[in-house]
């Protein structure tokens, strides 16, 4: 009887579709997310036919991505599979691990491999569950490799582009990144600020009523609603900055595809992005009280052609680990 790998993962996972997309027919793709709106589902199962082969026991290994709820079915179905394995993504861990502590580690023990995609996530399992796990990161789809990159050259008469791409809800931030973009159009009047705001999200009518109020004459704001990864792949390189001031963040895809054509991000303290460009960045926000500091050195590297160019390859070199042939080999593998 043929052996069959099932892949349980969130429809909103390009990196994952791509890497199960044309692995033949031994592999099926099942989403626990089919009714979402504008959804691709590759090798759709309904959850009688997953069951059904769960219980004929057919499947050699299941691998769920995004333990949230679904850590339980992972532990219906460990004695029915040769291998179950569970990769943690983010706010599955730090929501409903955190508010169920007893049967999240429950169910998580009984996974054959435990994995997550950042290291912040997996100190997090170590101290808080007692439980192994691996450190393996997302990163840049195969699209966004191989593309020319010309560090750009911020001109006096032109405007400082920046960009924050995101899903609009307040553990984004996006509210912090607009009052820091108009502290710092307000201190150098003579510089020009363009900031646009890519995705949609339940914070988009407060952010926007926050924005007629921060625009002036120097700092232009502008909604532009939800992109696909395959469009940011142009739309990246007509910016000089990313900026996300984050809540909470996990990883942080966005920061890495930005970085990776050379825009140097504007972070916060959040976990995912101090991972990714370190304690020490210049760029890195810490607390309110550190805003004005950073304020002038971003100004410093406006003005400075130099410092731009040495920021933006810093920037590049920090999504060097998460290029396609480094991170998606072992999930390939597995």
């Amino acid at each position: 009887m043929k052996k069959i790998i099932i892949i349980i993962a969130p429809l909103k996972s390009p990196h994952i579709e791509k890497i199960y997309r044309d692995c033949g027919d031994s592999f099926l793709f099942f989403s626990f997310r089919s009714g979402q709106r504008n959804s691709k589902v590759i090798n759709a199962l309904s959850w009688y036919q997953f069951l059904k082969i769960i219980l004929l026991k057919q499947c050699n290994v299941l691998v769920i991505h995004y333990l949230s709820v679904n850590v339980l079915l992972g532990f219906i179905a460990k004695p029915f599979v040769n291998e179950l394995v569970g990769v943690c993504w983010g706010t599955d861990l730090y929501g409903f691990a955190s508010r169920n502590k007893t049967i999240w580690k429950f169910c998580a023990s009984r996974f054959s491999t435990l994995a997550a995609t950042s290291l912040n996530m997996c100190e997090y399992v170590k101290k808080q569950f007692n439980l192994e796990i691996e450190h393996r990161p997302f990163g840049l789809s195969p699209q966004f490799v191989d593309k020319n990159f010309n560090v750009k050259v911020i001109s006096p008469i032109e405007y400082a582009k920046f960009i924050t791409v995101k899903e609009l809800r307040y553990k984004a931030g996006i509210d912090r990144s607009l009052r820091f973009l108009s502290e710092l159009a307000a201190k150098y009047p003579n510089i020009k600020i363009k900031y646009d705001i890519y995705g949609s999200g339940p914070e988009i009518r407060n952010l926007k009523l926050m924005a007629t109020v921060l625009e002036t004459v120097n700092f232009a704001i502008d909604f532009k609603g939800e992109v696909t990864q395959a469009e940011l792949v142009d739309i990246y390189p007509k910016y000089h900055f990313f900026i996300c001031l984050s809540r909470m963040e996990s990883l942080g895809l966005s920061f890495i595809e930005a970085a990776h054509f050379g825009l140097p991000p504007i972070i916060s303290s959040a976990p995912g992005p101090t991972e990714i460009f370190g304690t020490k960045y210049k760029l890195r926000c810490k607390d309110e009280a550190q805003i004005e500091t950073i304020i002038d050195q971003l100004y410093s590297v406006i003005s400075d052609s130099t410092k731009y160019e040495e920021l933006s390859n810093y920037s590049r070199d920090c999504t060097k680990p998460y290029l396609w042939k480094e991170w998606s080999s072992w999930y390939v593998k597995m």
